[in-house]
């Protein structure tokens, strides 16, 4: 059975007031963080006016690739200029109710820890990203 990356405590980034945890989902030799997948909540922006929760990958070495993977059952990809693409579920203030956030999570998740299996952890950091720990 595989296992899941553990999500550290929620935390506020002030560069864009959103509520979030990362899960680590790779290392390099040394322990240091080469790929995470940020889990949270962001309130409106440009790409969505309601607000949104998202999944997003973060890798130490850049990674460009075309499409997206799969549809998700609830929620879209957002592609980012050939990047790994981000999941976005905007937030429902509709009253209408929001559709389930934690299958969203779970599968948005499942499909970005997989994408980034393939990444080659031997390539050199990038310069402009602190590595996580």
């Amino acid at each position: 059975s595989r296992r899941r990356a553990r999500l550290d405590e929620p935390r506020c980034w002030p560069h864009h007031f959103d509520l979030a945890s990362l899960g680590v989902v790779g290392r390099d030799g040394s322990g240091d963080a080469t790929a995470t997948i940020g889990v949270g909540i962001t309130p409106p922006d440009s790409i969505d006016d309601a607000g949104y929760w998202y999944v997003s990958p973060w890798t130490r070495d850049s990674v460009y690739r075309d499409g997206s993977p799969a549809p998700l059952a609830h929620g879209r990809w957002h592609e980012r200029d050939g990047k790994l693409p981000m999941a976005l579920l905007p937030v429902d203030l509709s009253g209408g109710g929001q559709p389930d956030v934690a299958r969203f999570v779970a599968d948005a998740f499942g499909a970005l820890e997989q994408e980034l299996q393939t990444i080659d952890e031997t390539s050199p950091a990038r310069p402009d990203y602190p590595a996580a720990r």
